[in-house]
């Protein structure tokens, strides 16, 4: 009868191929390497992206606020104002969305302290200034320090402005044009003390500052007004008596509408 075939004998173990061979070792380096830089990558960015310290603020129309944040740098918020705080390790940022703010930044030179609004920055590492944001432009004001401004920072071919105190800039978001601003030490940031100054100001820029101090729009019905000029002082918090005595100095009519909200006419 056919007997079946006796089965292959294992080589012995000092015969055997080791799995791990210098060869495959030096094969395996490179995979080994990469993925240990791609896991040290992965942790320092979520390291310097994760922020140590977050705070959102915002204030309503008639509201100020002043915050302090654990550097020593200090926020003051004026009127229906929205801001953004993140301290990261390498970098404080805050994103301004609304109104006006005045800040004095604590100086670190390995932290600098950047505000964005739109697609514009302020770069700083300690000074005192003023940021004001709305729909048409975006007007700093430097009162101590210096402060570099970028008009469209997706754009960084662009020229980086440099501030010193005593100077500011307008900004038009829309198209990064700018004008530069002389200022007095007095004008930056002056709404903190409850005081606003016009000087030869027209009337349709008055009309603006009233309507955000009152929450209510005011509509100038004439165009020919709105180039008026005045000169005086607003007391923030008597905005109301002010738009009622305009036609004390200029041939206008005040009449408050519906809603609460107010039209200035030819007199």
């Amino acid at each position: 009868a056919a007997q079946p075939a006796p089965a292959p004998r294992a080589a012995p173990a000092s015969q055997r191929t080791p799995w791990w061979t210098p060869a495959r070792r030096r094969s395996f380096a490179p995979v080994l390497a990469a993925t240990c830089l791609a896991l040290v990558t992965a942790g320092w960015l979520h390291w310097d992206n994760t922020a140590s310290y977050a705070l959102d603020l915002a204030t309503g129309p008639g509201e100020n606020r002043v915050v302090d944040l654990p550097d020593g740098s200090q926020i003051a918020l004026n009127i229906d104002t929205s801001v953004q705080v993140r301290y990261y390790p390498r970098r404080r940022e805050v994103a301004m969305t609304a109104g006006e703010a005045f800040f004095r930044v604590a100086a670190d030179a390995s932290k600098p302290f950047t505000i964005d609004s739109g697609d514009s920055r302020v770069r700083v590492v300690g000074t005192a200034f003023n940021v004001r944001t709305a729909p048409q432009h975006l007007a700093v004001q430097v009162l101590e320090g210096k402060v570099e401004v970028q008009p469209r920072r997706s754009l960084p071919a662009e020229p980086v402005l440099l501030l010193g105190a005593g100077t500011g800039v307008d900004i038009d978001p829309a198209t990064g044009r700018y004008a530069s601003l002389r200022v007095t030490p007095e004008e930056v940031g002056r709404w903190r003390t409850g005081q606003i100054q016009f000087s030869r100001t027209s009337l349709q820029e008055i009309a603006q500052e009233l309507g955000r101090y009152l929450g209510k729009s005011i509509t100038i019905e004439d165009p020919g007004l709105k180039t008026l000029t005045i000169s005086g002082f607003l007391m923030t918090s008597s905005a109301e008596d002010f738009l009622q005595a305009l036609p004390d100095v200029v041939p206008v009519r005040v009449e408050r509408v519906a809603g609460g909200n107010w039209r200035i006419a030819r007199r």
